[in-house]
C-alpha cells in the first residue's frame, strides 16, 4: 500500500472517531433545552417567593430554541464529517472532503488538527489524482483489444453481448490477469 492511500485511510478513521465525538458533544445543547422547558414550566405553573419574580416566559423559549438548534447543527456537522470520511476512503467527492477539512478547523482541538492533516494531505497532486474520476468512469469492452473480448465474454457467459460496461479499475486487473 502506498503512503497517500495508507493515509487516506488513517484519515477516513480518524473522520469517524471526530464525527463520533462531535454527535456525542452536541448532546449537550439539550441542557439548554431542558432549562428553557423548566424556565417555561416555571412561568406558567410556578408561585412566586415573596419578593422575588418568576424568569419571565420568553427566556425560556429563547434557552429552548437555542438548545435545539445547536443539537441540531451539531448532528447535522456530525453526519456531514462522517461523510467526508467514507468520501475519502472510497476516494469520491474530493471538494466536500476538502470544504468539510476546512470547516473542521473550526473546532479545537481534534477538529483543528484533524482539518489541518486532511487539508494537507488533499493538496497533493498525487491524492488529487487517486479522486479522479477517470479511474471510475465505465468502459465498453469492445473499445479494448479483441481477444480480452472474446475470453471475458466467454468467462462471463454472454457470447454476444460486446458492449458490457465494466470499470476501468475492473477491466486493468483482467487486462493484468490476461498477460
Amino acid at each position: 500500500m502506498d503512503r497517500d492511500t495508507e493515509q487516506l485511510n488513517l484519515l477516513a478513521i480518524f473522520h469517524y472517531v471526530v464525527a463520533g465525538l462531535a454527535a456525542l458533544f452536541s448532546f449537550f445543547a439539550l441542557l439548554y433545552t431542558a432549562v428553557g422547558v423548566i424556565f417555561i414550566f416555571a412561568a406558567r405553573h410556578g408561585t412566586a417567593k415573596p419578593g422575588e419574580e418568576l424568569p419571565p416566559e420568553f427566556l425560556g423559549w429563547i434557552f429552548a430554541v437555542l438548545g435545539l438548534v445547536l443539537f441540531v447543527i451539531g448532528i447535522a456537522m456530525a453526519i456531514c464529517i462522517f461523510i467526508a470520511g467514507r468520501s475519502l476512503a472510497l476516494r469520491k467527492r474530493y471538494s466536500f472532503a476538502l470544504v468539510i477539512a476546512c470547516i473542521e478547523c473550526l473546532f479545537v482541538p481534534f477538529g483543528t488538527i484533524l482539518g489541518v492533516f486532511t487539508i494537507v494531505a488533499l493538496s497533493r497532486e498525487s491524492v488529487k489524482a487517486l479522486f479522479s474520476p477517470q479511474n471510475d468512469r465505465p468502459v465498453v469492452v469492445s473499445d479494448l483489444r479483441p481477444q480480452l473480448c472474446e475470453q471475458e465474454m466467454s468467462r462471463q457467459c454472454i457470447p454476444t453481448d460486446h458492449r458490457a460496461p465494466c470499470t476501468r479499475q475492473r477491466m486493468l486487473q483482467r487486462l493484468n490477469r490476461v498477460r
